[in-house]
Formats: structure tokens, sequence, C-alpha cells
């Protein structure tokens, strides 16, 4: 943007930045950025500034400062700044600009109007976004009226695309351990627009900027793993087309790219680039789906990933607008930076790690990143490369939350070796003078181009010069674990002769080794294996060279200084190590086992077992002598307490090669676990072995058993309460955990499944509240509280906990899981309200905002905000597959609304083939019945869907409100659709039915014969209220299927008019008329079953006379009196109403016995 976009005196800015917050508190922040002109140089310069500050750099000049505090020109440009500009996002903006212009009207200087210029950013535009705005499409009269206003006044151009640069900046004060970055951007920012016009106030602003910075309050343990990767960071230098410098493997980082030390791919980065770019325009829906995404380069070795990585990161960075933040993280530090990026609410950031399988303990990384991802996912994607060996392990030890998408390099043809090279001629300006080895990797062709000689030449050239400054065999150790990525720890760099010369070969003018504080490692790691072989057939010319590598490791295993979880790790990479044949790993396998058995008195040492038997389980031709499969089950069997749990999992996935039933196996392996109180090892256990879910749920509790109170047992204990919530022993093992691990970080987690399971429990309420009190500012505490508030809305301490979380996380990525059952259960509650609004404000575009904005819609239908904050959203989601549970309730509360009905059935169009298409058609068919369009879409869905479980929710109000044209059409499809149903869903159809129907004769039978199949009561009770309700107003036909029924169906809808007589006495009249004309036998039969169902009323005992003058013993009369008497008092009643005869009648009955 120009500098020249604000006032040269600041004075109708400031004006108008005051007179905004006044009027509008609300948007005071946002109000502050649009109004100021120069907001994106203003964000820029103030990034610019704080990278500068942190990185110890040279700060912006007071010079600079005052351009920005007061740049030239006389117009005011408000900009209003949109993630993602939808139609939606474009009329607020619009909506603002209106304000703003009311505003001007009242200014003090009347100029102030005609400065003024509107524009609108954004990250990335909507294809269906278009300026001006449409006369076809939809715009409040109000702000139609305005607009010619606003277009008068457009900046050119009025839409603007690039990124803003707020995100990164909150990021890059984030990383450095400040809690609240959003506070020092809006000093910052306010700071700049409090001394706009003002150029002799620079010095001042620039010592407060500081001050905002170093005083802003941090986490006491420090700034956070990650280092922001900014522009300025991946920009190519001044000097990257002249430098001659290259960089062939060992560290190196962005700055070497900024140099251009690495050539360029086009052809292979446009294919990264596609798949990238698709992964990563999906990451909100994995995000959603609480996964943690991961877009993994990999390939061989020595392929290139590395630089792939940085070029792809660089090119994200400087070409793509609406990215996240990206951070680039040590790989030993992925599990604390996952950790912490669970406190960024709903901002979300990228990783970037290079190699994140290479760190060296895999066992504890892996239990810390386990860990990482225990309770609520982190707002976090990854970008990573590494070797497909890597990646493969990774996915298996890490099946969730993770979610990989695989991008394969391509092994290096011959037509880009040959680019490769005429690049390194031209860039060095050096020719080769050696022939260079065939089929090689990338950088094994790099390293032999600046080398000038082959790698088997370097190899025997470097080990003569190792050899003579006596340091031959620490660097065979060094080469030996660098092959395996692993670096060697000082602890096995023997004395101060072998220190110093591997310090000299580590030095800037050498690098042929790089050192760290824990250890030194060979510079080009995937050259490792290549250079050492040469070396090793040198050294140990008696043997093979991989025999050779067996007893170099083998030496380092015996040290006593070295580790068994690295001692683990060091077998199980050269049990993966792609170096080898199959028939050289088991040469060197055989070699390892035999020299570490032999130095152990011919037994394998009980910690390194669990890695021997995943050899033999990788190889089912591998074998070892003395066998470890008998060492591992002796040990077993005699509960060695020192045996990894692991050991377990192993021999049961090698139970094919033990001389033991199956079930004796898995018998013993489990009985071991259930000593050991590896939780892990039982938990994978459990997963691998267990047969049916009924074994697993009582293995779980006889380890439960045993460890109860471990503090990792909460991983079992949770899926167990979820499963059977009503289970009273595993209920008493969760609440002794929580007992002992109260103050657990993942207590919540057990803890809302109790709750979710038994909402009124007193006991788990009172350890639900006394861990939000220990844990009130816990961010994933709402995932306890919303099961609080789901099973008691109206429980006021409740209430509160959850109020106060929500002050102290307003901006809470997942806060509309809590503020939703709070809506629900409190629609009117003012505050709840509020939040929630505040909420939908500032989140308008999240993917998830429905969840919050149905329960908002479903309690105040008629509310003009939320139907506009509804439809907002549903304009910005229009695909969204879960838009029907917004759309569903929007419909109900306005049925006749033409735009909720468009998004509806343009949502339909898009999704027909949802399983949950029948949740917003049968809202549609509710609120519009005779819509022709809506009732094709439903039935053409039921066609299609017959055998749905909940079709019968659909076609229920089909039936229900059917026009009369097509009601027997309709029937037919309902009486196809019983032949399959349950007895609930043909309950449901069949009270609609005969509802609707009026009691249609073939109706009638399908209900009684549904009656007579023994259906649960609840069913029956339901579907005879159904009939006694049908028969209610259709009393007439109710007689015409008495009066013609064989057996006793007309003596069960006689009972169902009684019933309904009883219930609604209005209806006495309407039964006196349908029964003139008819026969004595009819009359006397739905009459005898009003007096059976004890209706007493002046009316019945008024149509019983009559019947009794006119039906005088005629067919059914001597019954009638029968049911007379048997009904207690209504003798009484009827006796004076008839004539002598009939009283003479009823005493000659005989005794009620007959």
């Amino acid at each position: 943007m120009s500098s020249n976009a604000a006032p040269a005196s600041g004075q109708g800015l400031r004006w108008l930045t005051e007179t905004w917050r006044q009027k509008y508190p609300k948007r005071a922040f946002g109000g502050t950025w649009a109004l100021a002109g120069y907001s994106f140089q203003a964000a820029h310069f103030l990034f610019g500034f704080y990278q500068k500050l942190i990185r110890e750099e040279d700060l912006p000049t007071i010079e600079e400062l005052s351009d920005i505090v007061c740049p030239s020109g006389d117009l005011i440009h408000v900009v209003q700044v949109k993630r993602t500009l939808t139609r939606a996002a474009l009329r607020h903006a619009l909506e603002e600009f209106r304000d703003i212009l009311q505003l001007l009207k009242e200014a003090p200087n009347e100029t102030a109007l005609d400065a003024i210029r509107f524009q609108v950013a954004s990250k990335v535009t909507d294809s269906n976004v278009v300026w001006p705005w449409p006369e076809g499409v939809a715009l409040d009269d109000e702000l139609r009226a305005v607009l010619p206003e606003i277009e008068a006044r457009a900046a050119a151009p009025f839409l603007v695309e690039q990124a803003d640069p707020i995100d990164e900046m909150w990021a890059l004060l984030w990383l450095q351990g400040v809690r609240d970055p959003q506070s020092v951007i809006r000093q910052g920012a306010g700071r700049l627009i409090d001394g706009f016009g003002r150029s002799e106030r620079a010095p001042e602003i620039h010592r407060d900027l500081i001050s905002y910075y170093e005083q802003a309050p941090r986490r006491s343990a420090g700034a956070r793993p990650g280092r922001l990767i900014a522009p300025a960071d991946v920009t190519p230098s001044a000097s990257a087309e002249t430098s001659r410098r290259i960089v062939v493997s060992g560290d190196f980082g962005f700055k070497d790219l900024r140099e251009g030390c690495f050539r360029d791919r086009p052809k292979l980065f446009e294919a990264l680039w596609r798949a990238f770019d698709a992964w990563r325009r999906s990451l909100e829906e994995r995000l959603e789906e609480r996964e943690i995404p991961i877009f993994w380069i990999d390939g061989r070795s020595g392929d290139g990933k590395s630089v792939l990585l940085r070029q792809l990161v660089a090119h994200a960075v400087l070409q793509v607008a609406d990215r996240r933040p990206i951070a680039e993280v040590a790989r030993k530090q992925l599990p604390e930076a996952l950790l912490q990026c669970q406190t960024l609410s709903e901002r979300q950031i990228m990783l970037m790690v290079d190699d994140p399988y290479a760190v060296t303990d895999r066992e504890t990384w892996g239990e810390d990143l386990a860990a990482a991802v225990e309770g609520d996912l982190a707002p976090a994607a990854i970008v990573v490369c590494g070797p497909t060996e890597q990646r493969e392990e990774f996915e298996r030890r890490f099946r969730h939350p993770f979610r990989l998408t695989t991008f394969t390099t391509p092994h290096l043809g011959d037509p880009e070796r040959r680019e490769f090279i005429d690049w390194f001629h031209d860039r060095t300006g050096r020719q080769r003078e050696t022939r260079l080895t065939e089929n090689a990797l990338l950088v094994h062709v790099m390293f032999e181009l600046a080398e000038n000689a082959t790698l088997d030449q370097f190899a025997r050239r470097f080990r003569r010069r190792l050899d003579k400054i006596g340091a031959l065999r620490v660097a065979e150790r060094i080469l030996a674990l660098s092959a395996l990525y692993i670096e060697t720890p000082n602890t096995l760099i023997a004395g101060q002769g072998e220190g110093d010369a591997i310090r000299r070969l580590s030095e800037e003018d050498q690098r042929h080794f790089r050192q760290s504080t824990e250890g030194v490692d060979f510079a080009h790691a995937h050259l490792a294996g290549e250079i050492l072989r040469p070396i090793l057939e040198s050294s140990y010319p008696q043997v093979s060279w991989e025999v050779a590598w067996a007893r170099v490791l083998s030496e380092v295993l015996e040290s006593p200084r070295l580790e068994s979880k690295l001692q683990r790790t060091l077998i199980g990479r050269f049990i993966q190590t792609p170096r080898l044949s199959e028939d050289e790993r088991r040469r060197a396998l055989r070699e390892a086992y035999h020299r570490q058995v032999t130095a152990h008195a011919g037994a394998p040492q009980p910690e390194l077992l669990p890695v021997w038997l995943t050899a033999m389980s990788r190889d089912p031709n591998l074998a070892f002598e003395p066998s470890p499969i008998e060492a591992a089950l002796t040990l077993i069997k005699d509960g060695q307490s020192a045996l990894p749990g692991s050991v377990a999992t192993a021999l049961w996935g090698l139970a094919d090669r033990i001389p033991m039933e199956r079930e004796d196996v898995d018998e013993a392996c489990w009985r071991f676990l259930c000593t050991s109180p590896d939780a892990g090892a039982a938990f994978a256990f459990l997963r691998a072995s267990s047969r049916s879910a009924e074994q697993h749920h009582l293995r779980a509790k006889q380890w439960l058993q045993e460890w109860g109170s471990h503090p990792q047992a909460h991983n079992l204990l949770a899926p167990l309460v979820k499963g059977a919530p009503e289970d009273g022993e595993i209920r008493r093992l969760a609440l002794d955990w929580l007992e002992s691990n109260l103050v657990h970080p993942q207590a919540y987690n057990l803890l809302a499944a109790l709750v979710a399971g038994a909402p009124q429990d007193g006991e788990i309420r009172r350890l639900a509240l006394d861990w939000l009190e220990r844990n009130s500012e816990q961010p994933q505490a709402y995932e306890l509280l919303k099961s609080l508030v789901a099973g008691a809305p109206q429980d006021g301490e409740i209430r509160r906990l959850a109020l106060d979380w929500l002050e102290r996380n307003p901006d809470h990525r997942q806060a509309y899981e809590l503020l939703a059952p709070l809506v629900k259960g409190a629609p009117e509650d003012v505050e709840i309200r509020g939040l929630a609004l505040d909420w939908l404000e500032r989140n308008s575009d999240h993917r998830q905002a429905h969840k919050l904005l149905a329960p908002l819609v479903k309690g105040a239908p008629e509310d003009v905000e939320i139907r506009r904050l509804a439809l907002d959203w549903l304009e910005s989601n229009s695909e969204h597959r879960q838009a029907y549970e917004l759309l569903a309730p929007l419909v109900k509360g306005a049925p006749e609304d033409v735009e909720i009905r468009r998004l509806a059935l343009d949502w339909l169009e898009s999704n027909s083939k949802h399983p949950q298409v029948y949740w917003l058609l049968k809202s549609l068919v509710a609120g519009a019945p005779q819509d022709v369009e809506i009732r094709r879409l439903a039935l053409d869905w039921l066609e299609s869907n017959s055998d749905h479980p909940q079709a019968y929710e659909l076609l229920a109000p089909l039936v229900a409100r059917c026009p009369d044209t097509e009601l027997e059409d309709t029937l037919q499809l309902a009486f196809r659709f019983l032949e399959t149903a349950g007895h609930v869903a043909a309950t449901r159809i069949l009270a609609v039915m005969v509802t609707r129907s009026r009691l249609a004769s073939d109706v009638v039978d399908a209900v009684l014969d549904f009656l007579d199949s023994n259906p649960p009561k609840a069913q029956a009770n339901f579907l005879l209220m159904s009939l006694r309700k049908a028969c209610s107003y259709n009393l007439g036909v109710a007689l015409d299927y008495i009066a013609f029924a064989v057996g006793r169906d007309g003596l069960v809808v006689a009972r169902a008019v009684a019933a309904a007589v009883a219930k609604w006495p209005e209806r006495h009249d309407d039964l006196e008329i349908a029964l003139q004309g008819r026969s004595s036998e009819l009359t006397f039969r739905v009459l005898g079953a009003c007096v059976r169902a004890r209706i007493q009323t002046p009316e019945l005992i008024r149509m019983a006379a009559s019947a009794l003058h006119t039906h005088f013993r005629r067919t059914g009369y001597g019954s009638f009196l029968w049911d007379v008497r048997r009904a207690s008092g209504f003798w009484q009643d009827l006796a004076p109403a008839v004539n002598p005869a009939v009283r003479a009648d009823y005493v000659r009955l005989d005794s009620p016995r007959r």
C-alpha cells in the first residue's frame, strides 16, 4: 500500500478513531486497524520492529518511524481487513463503511467526508465476490441506499488481496513466551495511531514500543520451541546470483538457501507444490476431525529432501497470502512444541521439522510425543521430511492422532543428474577431473563434484589421514553410528588425543564432523555408510564389511557408559537400515548377537530382548543361538521384573515360532504384563491381542486391579467408562484412580467420561468440581465443563465455573463446545447469549461455528442478529458437510423465509448422498408440505434410502402433511416401508398413517396387525393413543370400520372410540350424531365400550337411554344391560331415564357372575 494513505495533519484520523471507540466499544480494536489508512504499513513496521528487537539486530531508525507516524498525502484510507473475503464478509465491510460515513457527517471538520477512501483487504477472496455489488444479489434497503456514496469513495483498487502480518506478529511474540501477544500488538498499534501526525514524538514512541515488549508478562519457562520463518528469512540475497558457494550436506539452513547454495528443481517442485497446496487447503477440515495433519516428504536418504523442504517453505512464506505462520522446530523439541501449541486457542500454526524421527533416543522422544498429544490436540499442522523407512516406522507407532500425507522424492534420473553437473560447473566455475559414480544419490553426486573424487577414493584417502593422526578407531565408531543416524555420545570418545583430533576435523575449514554439547556426528550423515564401507574393508580385510560394521557396533554396545535405551536404539536401527541386503543383514545381526551373548555369560541381556525378538519377527528366516525366544519365555515365567514389558508383545507376535499353543503364549504374556508397571506395553498388547470387546474389558480390569493408580491408567479407564458407563466395577476403578491422581493434568479426560455417563452422580460431581477449582486455568478444562453443563445446565456452581473459564479463554478455538450446551440449557440467559455472540463475532469464519449457532437459533428463532450471523456463516460455508445442523432449526423457525429455503435447497442439491439429508428434509417438509420441489427431493431420497435407519423420520412428516392429491401414492410408499421396518420406525409411521388417512380401513388393519405382534409396551401404547386420536376426529369412519370388522378388531377400535370420548368430552355430540341410524348391534357395542371405559356423563346417559328405547330387545340389548350392571353406579343414573319395561328387564338379570 502506498505511503500516501493518511492525512498529513492526522487530526481527522484521530477524531475518527476516538469517536469510533466511544460509539462502537466492542469493535474498537478491529476498528482501530480498519480506520488506520496505513494499517498494512503500520503492521509491517511493528512486525519488523519486534523481529529485529528479538533477534538483537539493528532496529528501524527514528526517521523510518516518523515516516509511519506522519505519512504524506491528504486522504484517509479506511481499510477493512478480512481473513477470507466472502460475499457475507464484504457485506459486513460495507455495513462498517456505512457507519463511518454516518459518523463523518457529524465531524467538526467539514472536509473529512471528502477525504475518506474505502478499501477491503483480505488474504484470500471467494470466486463469487465481485465489485461493484451485483444488482441481483440480496442487500438490505438501508445499505443499498448508501451504496452509491461508498462506491464514490472507493479506493482503486477497492478489493486488495495480500498477507496481513498480524498473525505473523502474534506468532513471533508467542514463540518468545509472551503470555498475551495481542496486548503487545494492541498497545503498539494504538501508540502509533496516538502519535499520528506528530513526528516530534517518534523517539518517545520508539522507547514505548520496546517497553511494551520487554515488560509483557511471560511464561516462567521462557521462550517456546521454534523460530518463526519470516519473509526476510527466505528472500534471496543480493549476492545469490554471483556467489560461487554451494552446500553439499551437513548443517545448512535458510541462510544457505537465500544465498543460492542449492539448485532449483522446477519440474519436481511443481509436483511437490501441487501436493502440498492441496494438503494445505484441507487443513481446516482435518483439524476439525481432531487430527494433527503432517505433510511428509519421503524418499531415499540423500535424495535432496531437506533442501526441497526448505524450498517449499520459502515459497509458501513468500507467495501464499492465506497461510498460517510457519515456525522451524528442532526435531528434539517437537513434543514440547506441540504441547505448547495447545494454548493457541483459535489460532493455528505450522511447524517445520527436518527429519523428525532421526532423534537418537526414539523411545524417550516417542513417549514425550505421545504425552504431548494425550489431551487436547494442538491446532498445528506439521511439514517435515525424512527417509521412507522412518516415515513408515513413525506411522506404525503413531497411528493416532497424526494423519500423514506423503510426497515421495523420485530417484535422480540421468537428465536431471546432468543438469546438476552443469549447474555445479556454472555456479563454482570448477570442472570435474574424475569420473562420477553411476546411479548415485543426489548427495553422492554433489559430494563427488565438490571433492573432485569418487566416494571410494575420498574414503580411502580420509582413512589414511585418520590413521596418521590417531583418530581412525574413534572415527570408525562415529561413522558406524552416523550410518544409523545416531550421534556418538561424548562418553565414547576415549582419550584427549581422540577428542583433539575430532575437534580439529570439525572446524570450519574441515567440516568432516559436527559437534554438539552431547556428542559428535559425521557431517555428511547420508554418506556415512558409503564412506564407512571402504574404510572397514581396509581395516578388517579378513571379514565382509557388514560383519566388520557389526563388530564396531558391538564394541560400542559393550561400553559401560552406554545407556540401555541407546543400546536398543542402536540395534533397532541396525535391524532396519536400508544399507544392507537381506543376506548381509542376517550375517551382521548374527555377528552382533553372538558377540553380545558371548560378553554376557552366554545369555542375551534381558533389556535387549525386545529388539532381538523384533528382528526375528521382521525376518522369518532369521534365527539366533541361543534362542532369545526361549530366554524371554523363561524370564516371563519366572516373573523377571527387569524385563521390559514390550517383550510380551514381541513374543505374542512370534507365537507361530514357539512350540506352544497360541492361547498358552497369550496367557503367559498377559500374566507377565499384569506384574509389569509398563502401561504402554500393556495397552499395546491389549490392542493387538484382544479377540473380542469382552476379553479386552476383562483384561483391562485385571491390569487395573494391579496398577489402578498408575499415572497413565486414565488412557485405559476413559474408553472403558465411555463404553460401559453403568458398570459399577469400572466406575469404582475410575474413582479410585482419581482419588490418587486428582492433580493429574489429564484427569479431565476421565472425569468428562464419568460425568457424561452419570451426570447426577454426587461423588463424580464433587471430584469434577474439585479438579476444576485446582485447574481453573487449564485450557482444556472445557472438555470437562461441557459434560457438566450438559448434565446439569441449571446448576449455579457449574455455570459460574463455566463462565469464569470463558472469561479467561474468550478466544479459545474450542470455546463453542462449552458455549453450545450453556446456550441450550439457558437459551434466554442474557450473559450467556452475549458471550456466545461475542465469540461468533470474533470467529465468524470458524468452521465449527454452526455448533453454537444451531442452539442459538433454536432458542431465539426470530432474533435478527442471530439470524444474520447464521446466514453469514452459511453463505461462507455453503458446502460444509454439517451445515444441515444449522439449516434445520433455521427452516423450522422460519419456514416461509425465501433466503433460508434457497440455502437449504442448494445444500441438498450439493449433498444428495449425505447420510443426514433426512434431518434437513423433514424440517423443510414440515414447514412447506405442499411445496412440489421439496416433496420431490424428499421422495427421491426415500426411494434411494428405504433401508436407512432414520428414513422414518422423513417419511413421517411426508405422510402427515401430504396433500390429498398425493395421499394414495404416499400411503403406498409407507406400506412398502413397513415391510422391513423395526418396531420404533413402524410405530411412528403407522401413527401418522392412521391419522392422515382418516382411519382408512387398510391402514387400521395394519395398525391392528402390528398390535397383535406383541410390540414393546411403549410402542403399543403410543400407537393406541394415535388410533384413539384418529377415531376422535373421524367417529363416523370408526363406526363404519367396527360395523364390518371381524373378530377382536372391532372391539379394539370400539375401545379406541370410547377412550377418545373419555379423553375429549366435547366429542359426545359427534358420537351421538354418528350413531344415528346405526344397527342395534353396532350401537350397543360402542356404548358398551364407553360404559366399560367408566364414562358416566349426562350425555352418555342420554344416548344409552335413547338406544334402549329405540333398539328395545334387539341384537346387543342384553349384552349392553350386562355392561351397565357391571359398571358400578351407572344404573342409578340411567334407571330414571328409561321406561318401566327396560327397568323390569334389568331387575330380571341374574347375578353379575352370569
